[in-house]
């Protein structure tokens, strides 16, 4: 009992010396614990994110701090230190953070953290002054257990205290990311799940953060943990058993998350149950008729809900101007969805029953209205809603019928949400004025201008490889690349929809957008965190960059029907009924830009696009400088090195190398690294993109969303040119359906690599 005394009788008097090292196995005052949470955050600016709560009873920040390698992670919650004589509680925490942020633990992974040290910093600095070791709480009369609003136990004045107000707003606000809650306390050495009550009436002060947690916010991984001992040391637990009791917590938090890990339904089983309702309202005005949300938008919803991947709670509104009922629409759905069996056509059926319909006109605000009243009888069930809105419209409407729903259908309790489809726009001016318009009306977290591109498995995958191995990291620039190709091609070409594509072209339709952001990947720097901003701010500087684009930097080409063709392939562009005798629209571009950057000065970036060619393939190949004659040891046998990403069709990732011909002479030859998914990851499903970015979505990350600055840039880039080429209609080069494209194209690359 000596320590205990020893730490009570100079618990008043701080044992840190300026400049001396944060011991892990000894107590510390409220200003150490929140310096030296600060410093973690800086060391590793990376992976954490220091953030306050909100401020106490006396005006001390509660602060958390966040620990994650991806933000798209589902959220674990430790809370700590809730009752002020528990120091142990504290104390474990701080050594969680300091375990998270230099071991990199496996659950990191797959897991964002966020630690709160102690949720009531007013307490327990006080049980560091005399007289006050008998403190539980810091306001006498008033109990931080009892201040949750959970129906049960919840006391008198649910909420009252400013500190469990401030953590119930953060939670509700990351409800829909939490996975797990972890509450810690001392002392008993025990486990509990809620609700963890006998048969016996409980006191009315007995429910904890647990309770609502679980209840309210449907988070089932939820445990408040009676730390050590069984009653030696009571509430003072001696500094050398800070360590061992942290590493035995810690130990059952990994078993937890290694046993749940072998389910593919983990993150179902603790969210199914949830109590919070969430909205996703798809805005069509051809919802119906139109491809996106009869080929994608719908099945890819279907493939969510076949995989648990939906909240239970969910209900699908389908809103156009057509009287149509969910029969008709699934019509429309059911020759996009493959169904492998009897039980995923019984899933089939069960799915349709969680979607509805109303008709209405995307200009009039009392249609809104009545939505919002249909919504607001299925939330009146529920404490939260969330609400999603995916507006598959005509962009000419996006405006109008965003200030319609920010009138009428923003959700009161939870948050709300907006996807667009692109086009974003046709030029500088007119994305602009729709960037303009949505600013005024919603805030940049709440808008998500989709590009599928940026879902694809191998498009991700240009970060993994260019981030995570350093056999690119000093060679990924000017001294050893000597040029960047993506290459579009499409075998089929624009019939069926030629009086859409006649309207933006092959630049405006793919290359702005689509192929810009594979660019980006691949040529922007090292983001400071795995974090949708920090990525993003990357991307933008990228952009800021990139010269823009110059006439004589690019070949325009038109398909023409293929005179041994048959079918689509004999018919030619302007063969469409859809597109004018005239048209001048481009279904073939290659572009050449440039970066004005130290890394990339002198290296061209070629996009190359098209339909109507003669494969199906979507690749970025990188090429990198070869040795010259003079200075090649094999005497001008070694060739160029070439890393190539194929998006699509057959995902891959390959490298051209050289390597000795096996035999007795010393020949080289070249030959590929091959990693083609299908036979490396014969038993790997890839999601499709529109399945990863509806979950981002729902997740609110927005690390493959295109963001308003990032917008403004690309266009910046494209604009003169584009308008030049409208202006002066600039013929494109004829190519026959079913070719490589106009051979001029060939041409410009070729004067670029004898550069």
């Amino acid at each position: 009992m000596e320590e205990k005394e020893n730490i009570y009788r100079n618990r008043a008097v701080s044992t840190m010396k300026i400049g001396e090292q944060f011991n892990y196995e000894t107590y510390h005052k409220l200003d150490e614990i929140y310096a030296e949470l600060k410093l973690l955050s800086q060391l590793f600016a990376n992976i954490t994110t220091l953030f306050s709560l909100g401020l106490t009873y006396e005006e001390r920040h509660i602060y958390a701090i966040k620990i994650a390698t991806n933000d798209s992670n589902k959220i674990i919650v430790f809370e700590c230190g809730i009752h002020a004589r528990e120091w142990i509680s504290p104390a474990i925490c701080l050594y969680f953070i300091r375990h998270l942020v230099h071991e990199r633990s496996w659950l990191l992974n797959q897991y964002q953290f966020v630690i709160v040290p102690t949720i009531n910093p007013d307490g327990y600095e006080f049980t560091w002054t005399e007289d006050s070791w008998d403190t539980k709480h810091f306001c006498q009369h008033k109990s931080s257990n009892d201040s949750c609003n959970y129906d049960i136990a919840c006391g008198k004045k649910p909420f009252s205290a400013q500190e469990t107000k401030a953590l119930s707003n953060y939670l509700t606000q990351i409800s829909h990311k939490m996975i797990a809650y972890f509450a810690f306390h001392s002392y008993g050495q025990i486990w509990t799940y809620p609700y963890s009550y006998t048969d016996c009436q409980p006191n009315v002060s007995s429910g904890i953060s647990n309770d609502w947690v679980y209840d309210k916010l449907g988070v089932r991984i939820n445990f408040a943990v009676e730390l050590r001992d069984l009653g030696q040391y009571h509430f003072l637990l001696p500094g050398w058993q800070i360590k061992p009791t942290a590493e035995e917590v810690w130990a059952g938090i990994e078993a937890i998350f290694a046993h749940l890990s072998q389910s593919e339904d983990m993150w179902f089983r603790s969210a199914a149950q949830t109590h919070i309702v969430q909205h996703f309202l798809i805005s069509s005005c051809t919802f119906t008729q139109g491809d996106l949300a009869r080929k994608k938008l719908m099945p890819t919803l279907f493939a969510l809900y076949l995989k648990k991947l939906l909240p239970q709670n969910i209900h699908i509104i389908g809103y156009a101007r057509s009287k149509k009922t969910v029969d008709d629409i699934r019509r429309s759905v059911d020759p996009y969805v493959a169904l492998k069996d009897n039980e995923e056509r019984t899933k089939y059926d069960q799915f349709w029953q969680i979607n509805q319909y109303i008709a209405g006109n995307t200009d009039n605000t009392s249609d809104y209205m009545a939505v919002d009243s249909h919504l607001k009888k299925i939330e009146s069930y529920y404490d939260v809603s969330h609400r999603l809105f995916y507006l598959a419209l005509p962009p000419s409407v996006y405006a109008v019928t965003a200030s319609a729903l920010q009138s009428t259908l923003m959700s009161q309790t939870g948050w709300s949400r907006l996807v667009f489809e692109k086009p974003f726009g046709r030029d500088s001016q007119s994305s602009d004025q729709l960037s303009e318009a949505l600013s005024k009306l919603f805030s940049e977290d709440q808008l998500y201008r989709i590009d599928h591109y940026l879902g694809k498995e191998m498009v991700q995958n240009i970060m993994a490889i260019r981030f995570s191995n350093t056999l690119f990291k000093y060679n990924w620039n000017n001294e050893s690349i000597s040029s960047v190709e993506i290459l579009f091609k499409e075998p089929f070409g624009a019939q069926g929809r030629g009086g859409y594509f006649d309207q933006f072209g092959i630049i405006r339709d793919v290359v702005q957008n689509h192929l810009l952001q594979v660019l980006c990947l691949v040529a922007m720097d090292r983001p400071a965190a795995n974090d949708a901003n920090k990525i993003r701010d990357e991307k933008v500087k990228l952009l800021k960059q990139i010269e823009v684009l110059d006439v004589k930097d690019i070949v325009l080409g038109q398909y023409v029907g293929n005179p041994k063709g048959e079918g689509e392939s004999a018919l030619g562009y302007l063969d469409d009924p859809g597109v004018p005798a005239d048209s001048t629209a481009a279904t073939f571009s290659l572009v050449v830009l440039h970066i004005n950057s130290d890394r990339w000065r002198g290296v061209p970036f070629f996009i190359r696009s098209g339909k109507a060619l003669n494969e199906s393939r979507v690749e970025v190949r990188v090429e990198f400088k070869g040795y010259d004659q003079s200075s090649d040891l094999f005497g001008g046998q070694s060739k160029p090195n070439r890393i190539v990403w194929r998006l699509q069709p057959n995902e891959a990732i390959y490298q051209r190398i050289n390597i000795k011909r096996p035999g007795l002479g010393f020949a080289l030859e070249e030959t590929e690294l091959d990693l083609t998914y299908s036979t490396r990851y014969h038993r790997a499903v890839l999601p499709d993109a529109y399945e990863r970015l509806l979950m981002d979505v729902l997740d609110g990350s927005q690390v493959n969303f295109v963001r308003t600055d990032e917008l403004s840039e690309s266009w910046r880039i494209f604009t003169p040119s584009l308008h030049y080429i409208d202006e002066h209609r600039v013929q494109p080069f004829k190519y026959v359906f079913g070719s490589s494209g106009p051979p001029e194209a060939d041409r410009l690359q070729a004067k670029y690599r004898l550069c």
